[in-house]
């Protein structure tokens, strides 16, 4: 996106989400898994998206359904992250001459993404074998189900052929008047090297979260892997940065421990019951990025304070990325926001679009 001079302001802001109080330090969890935590290594789990501009897998793709479009792809994965542009008819829309057919449902859609999928498996780096639908997250709305928005979550198969989510990894789809608008891959591809003999049992593994406490009559433990329908839903796959730089795979037990005055997400790794990663799940403050746009005219007058989805937070020395709300996980201390995210890229010729804030509650 290039422009003459951009003119747009940013608002950095956190939002209190309602838990009857503040969330507390970690200094109120159990002393043995306060502990487990200052022993995790965060940022081997904090993986985000490595974007790059990259249409060079697209050939087919372009003979097939000829029009101008826009890649970004992920540096390390060479997977595209989204894909963008003229639009492909796949269900009868206003935007497509489709011959008419019965009542659309998330079934139907479910079935075109992954014909779409296996057809353009060596583009999006994945099998259609190797994903799931998510039906959380297949959503429609707008008049007569204008559009449609829906995911195909990516899993491993265990040693009895059981299906294990990979935590986050999915490959989505959008449609707008029957045609397919967006697509792309959000860290779906195969892991190199997953090993399934030796896992620990989940009730060992309970048991060992149970023994990072201290008042076992006031601790929950509940399984915390992603519901796809699978039957153990405490066994999960989740992505780690590996010291070389390149993007892997670990199998881990996860449930989320919850005490009176606290709760985390714990990870064990599946086959040591070693914990791995302990995240704070009380959350008490979100933060929110939103930003003053124009849409239809550069009018002063006309400025529309909206959420800005999917953009890029530094925060608590990590990168995060807002959600569709525009809203991530705020850890207190400065927060930099910028027009830049794993989806788009602002180029602006008046300088660098950013604001940093660290002011209560980060306003």
């Amino acid at each position: 996106m290039r422009s003459r001079c951009l003119r747009i302001l940013i608002l950095v802001f956190c939002a209190f989400t309602v838990h009857g109080q503040i969330a507390p330090s970690g200094d109120s969890l159990p002393a043995k898994l306060r502990e487990a935590r200052a022993r995790v290594d965060a940022q081997r789990y904090n993986v985000v998206p490595q974007p790059t501009r990259d249409g060079s897998r697209l050939d087919r793709l372009q003979r097939d359904h000829p029009g101008s479009r826009d890649v970004q792809a992920d540096a390390r994965l060479n997977v595209p992250l989204i894909v963008q542009g003229v639009g492909i008819p796949w269900i009868p829309g206003a935007g497509n001459q489709l011959p008419p057919r019965k009542a659309i449902g998330p079934d139907d859609l479910a079935a075109i993404a992954t014909s779409f999928t296996a057809q353009y498996a060596d583009l999006l780096g994945i099998s259609a074998g190797d994903l799931v639908v998510n039906r959380k997250t297949t959503v429609h709305y707008g008049k007569n189900n204008r559009y449609w928005s829906l995911r195909l979550h990516q899993v491993v198969r265990g040693a009895d052929s059981t299906s294990i989510p990979v935590r986050e990894a999915h490959v989505f789809f959008r449609v707008n008047n029957g045609n397919l608008i967006q697509f792309g891959n959000y860290l779906a591809v195969p892991p190199r090297e997953l090993s399934f003999d030796g896992i620990i049992s989940r009730s060992e593994a309970v048991q060992r979260a149970l023994a990072l406490t201290e008042d076992l009559r006031h601790v929950d433990v509940a399984d915390a892997a992603v519901d796809l329908g699978q039957s153990d839903r405490s066994l999960e796959v989740v992505l780690v940065n590996e010291s070389s730089g390149a993007l892997g795979h670990q199998l881990v037990r996860a449930f989320n421990v919850t005490g009176e005055d606290y709760a985390v997400e714990l990870w064990l790794d599946a086959h040591t019951g070693e914990v791995v990663n302990v995240i704070d799940r009380l959350e008490s403050i979100d933060g929110t990025v939103r930003g003053g746009i124009y849409p239809t005219t550069n009018n002063p007058a006309t400025e529309d304070l909206r959420a800005l989805p999917f953009v890029n937070v530094t925060n608590g020395g990590m990168t995060k990325t807002a959600n569709a709300s525009g809203v991530y996980d705020y850890s207190g201390g400065l927060a930099t926001t910028s027009l830049s995210g794993p989806y788009v890229v602002i180029d602006d010729s008046c300088g660098d679009s950013s604001l940093s804030t660290s002011l209560p509650p980060a306003t």
